[in-house]
């Protein structure tokens, strides 16, 4: 190990959060030579982080004051609300909501998802099903 000056050794600019916490706690002691050397240690670790007291004094009203409420969106699960033109979205709803239908209502739906239409293409009569089933989850859901 090289012996350097004090003064043209590098020091480093992080400040340790241990070496802190135990000169805030040498500042209760009894005797008065303590609390001072404390305090002055205390004021050249932070010089050397390039803090100083304010710091410490934002730092430890940030800790004290009471956490506020968060003011967040209330959350809801699930699907959105589904479009009255749209057979896909309604179907997705219903299946979200499938055990809550009956098994003939389950059934259309599960058929629907998986393309068994007649002659493969959704009817006005599909599209009035769907109507009624979305209808029935929104009415026993409110």
């Amino acid at each position: 190990m090289t012996k350097l000056p004090r003064r043209s050794r590098k020091k480093s600019t992080e400040i340790d959060p241990s070496k802190i916490g135990k000169l805030i706690r040498l500042l209760s002691s009894d005797k008065p030579g303590e609390v001072a050397a404390a305090a002055a240690a205390l004021t050249r670790l932070l010089q050397a982080g390039g803090r100083d007291w304010h710091d410490v004094a934002d730092l430890v009203e940030a800790g004290l004051r009471p956490e506020q409420p968060r003011n967040l969106p209330e959350r809801t699960w699930g699907p959105p609300s589904p479009r009255a033109d749209d057979w896909q979205s309604m179907c997705w709803f219903a299946f979200h909501h499938r055990f809550d239908l009956r098994p003939c209502d389950r059934e259309f739906i599960e058929d629907c998802l998986l393309g068994r239409f007649d002659d493969g293409v959704v009817t006005e009569w599909h599209l009035q099903e769907l109507r009624r089933i979305v209808a029935g989850i929104k009415t026993t859901a409110a």
